[in-house]
């Protein structure tokens, strides 16, 4: 027989074996198992039948929950907003680290703020059905330590800080409805979760006591709460290496060098690991024969292994090509930098070519010690052998078994990377050649010994 009623939620039905709840006396639609009203499974014996006065409270209770209900539904949507507007915001200051004027360690700070906000609420529509006012209170201090940073910051009245300050606001103004909620799931858990569990976890409870029903319930609130932690979880870890891994690679191919990162990169190698490793900056192609006639000029000069240091440079600058220039003390070191992609590398470092005085005067010294080898020693090394057996084949001709006496010297003028120094001894004049060679320093190049 069809009935003709009015069910809770005001609307009116024609209902076929329609089933009144015996506690609260609510009309349930035919085949339901549990009361929309109060919860109680619909085959339950008379003897579970409540009091008015329970029932009335039962559903006062039940009444306060819905609304609880769908204010939490409300801050659902604002975490699920606010987690997809600041994954908008992270993309957004993630491709603006590929600009030179945003600060490299401050845009990085707010890719790391960013993303942590948008785990956060992302994290929290997931977890607010179980803690709604945990999540609430600690998603509105973040945002609001992120609106604060940016009041505070060289903008405090820019959108940014507008967009941080609004969703501060927001989600503070939801910090009540989510006190309220607290305090009705403490006071009715069961109802609560009656209301969220799934239908094979209600059809469980039919024909259970009450305490049964709370233990079943209970262990289904647990078991939804670990699934919805480790889904929070792998999301949140998804974002947050998806944020990290993108700020890597904007930063490594798509944000321009700024030269003077890249020049105090050289000037701290320079002053604090040596010239070995300032080769290492050098190109590859080049970096070794660089290397070697930087070290060799160094040693011209007479630093040994600790150059003076690197303090300031002028700099000159064209697109992509830079010239940085230093006063060692009288002694100008230039640099050239070459802008390659997105980097800025050093092609070459140049010092003046070291004095040749400190040289010839070692010639002299091996030419009064009558040591073929040692004069053979200012050769290159490939030839110094060579030049050992063929310097002490003249002087055995000349029977030489000590040098003549050096009466004279003159050293010629420096003609970029050579010059020409004369010996007068005894028996005529001894001519030298000098060359600068590649690997930073002086070597003789010729030597003529007079006639026999």
């Amino acid at each position: 027989m069809t009935k003709r009623t009015q069910l809770s939620d005001g609307t009116v039905h024609h209902l076929e074996g329609a089933v009144t709840c015996p506690k609260c006396h609510v009309v349930n639609r035919h085949g339901s198992h549990f009361c929309i009203e109060c919860g109680l499974p619909l085959g339950a014996p008379p003897l579970h039948v409540m009091s008015e006065d329970v029932v009335d409270a039962r559903r006062r209770a039940t009444r306060e929950l819905r609304r609880g209900y769908k204010k939490i539904g409300v801050i659902t949507w604002l975490y699920r907003l606010g987690a997809l507007g600041y994954a908008g915001v992270t993309l957004v200051a993630v491709l603006a680290l590929a600009r030179t004027d945003v600060p490299r360690g401050a845009g990085v700070l707010v890719v790391a703020l960013t993303s942590v906000l948008t785990v956060t609420m992302l994290m929290g529509a997931i977890q607010v059905l179980f803690r709604p006012f945990v999540w609430t209170v600690v998603i509105a201090s973040l945002a609001t330590v992120v609106a604060v940073a940016h009041l505070v910051g060289p903008n405090p009245l820019g959108l940014a800080a507008l967009w941080s300050g609004t969703w501060a606001l927001l989600f503070w103004i939801s910090f009540g409805p989510s006190l309220e909620l607290r305090r009705l799931i403490a006071e009715h858990t069961d109802l609560y979760i009656t209301h969220h569990a799934s239908r094979s976890t209600k059809r469980s409870l039919e024909g259970r006591s009450a305490k049964e029903r709370h233990q079943r319930l209970m262990r289904a609130m647990q078991r939804a709460s670990r699934r919805a932690w480790k889904v929070s979880i792998a999301a949140g870890g998804a974002i947050a290496l998806a944020s990290a891994l993108g700020a890597h690679l904007v930063l490594a191919h798509l944000r321009p060098q700024l030269l003077s990162d890249a020049v105090s990169a050289f000037e701290v190698t320079w002053n604090d690991e040596g010239i070995a490793a300032v080769g290492r900056l050098l190109p590859v192609e080049v970096r070794e024969r660089e290397a070697e006639r930087l070290a060799g000029v160094i040693e011209g000069h007479g630093w040994g292994s600790s150059p003076p240091k690197l303090i300031g440079g002028d700099t000159r600058r064209e697109e992509s090509r830079a010239w940085i220039d230093y006063d060692l003390g009288g002694v100008a070191l230039s640099t050239r930098w070459s802008l390659r992609g997105q980097t800025w590398s050093l092609t070459r470092v140049e010092l003046p070519i070291p004095p040749f005085e400190p040289v010839f005067e070692r010639f002299l010294e091996a030419w009064r010690s009558s040591d073929p080898g040692a004069i053979a020693a200012l050769y290159p090394a490939a030839h110094r052998e060579r030049m050992r057996k063929s310097i002490q084949g003249l002087a055995d001709r000349r029977d030489w078994g000590t040098f003549p006496t050096i009466l004279a010297s003159e050293v010629g003028e420096v003609m970029e990377d050579e010059v020409e120094a004369t010996l007068t001894v005894e028996s005529g004049d001894v001519s030298t050649g000098w060359l600068f060679r590649g690997d930073g320093k002086w070597s003789l190049h010729t030597l003529h010994f007079p006639s026999p």
